[in-house]
C-alpha cells in the first residue's frame, strides 16, 4: 500500500487502515454521531456484551468488504480485464459505500424506524450522503 495512512485498532479486525479521504468522513459529524448509536439497539439490557456503536460496526463493515474485493480481485483480476486504477477506484468507492451504509440512523437503530412514519434509514443515508455540505456524490467519485 502506497500513501499516508491512518490507524484504527478495531477489536474484531485488529488494525484498520485508513486513507485521507476516509479519515475526513469518519471525523464528519454526521459519522461521528454513530459512536452514540447502538449497534443492537436495547439488546445490551439483556446482554450486557452487545455494546458496540454503529460507528465501529461501520468500521469493520469497510475491513471486511475491503478483504472480500481483494481475495475476489486477486482470484479474478484477469477475467474482469480491469486496469490497476480501476481496481483502486472500485476498491475505494466499495470503502466509502461500506463506511456509509447506517449513516442515517436514528437513535435505537431499526427499533425506533417505527417513529419515522415508514421513512427508513437507507432513505435518511441517502439523503445524508447526497446533501452533505463537505462532498456532493459526484465530488467523491471524480476525486477517488
Amino acid at each position: 500500500m502506497a500513501g499516508n495512512y491512518n490507524t484504527v485498532r478495531d477489536p474484531v479486525h485488529g488494525f484498520v487502515l485508513l486513507n485521507d479521504l476516509e479519515m475526513e468522513t469518519i471525523s464528519s459529524e454526521p459519522f461521528q454521531r454513530l459512536r452514540y448509536i447502538r449497534q443492537l439497539a436495547l439488546t445490551y439490557l439483556v446482554y450486557p456484551g452487545a455494546e458496540h456503536s454503529r460507528f465501529s460496526h461501520s468500521l469493520g463493515v469497510m475491513e471486511f468488504a475491503s478483504k472480500i474485493y481483494d481475495t475476489l480481485i486477486y482470484k479474478h483480476k484477469q477475467d474482469l480485464n480491469w486496469d490497476d486504477h480501476r481496481v483502486a477506484k472500485n476498491r475505494q468507492l466499495l470503502r466509502l459505500a461500506a463506511l456509509l451504509h447506517d449513516i442515517g440512523h436514528a437513535p435505537f437503530s431499526h427499533a425506533s424506524e417505527e417513529l419515522l412514519q415508514g421513512v427508513d434509514h437507507e432513505t435518511f443515508s441517502r439523503k445524508e450522503i447526497v446533501s452533505s455540505q463537505e462532498y456532493t456524490t459526484g465530488d467523491l467519485i471524480t476525486n477517488v
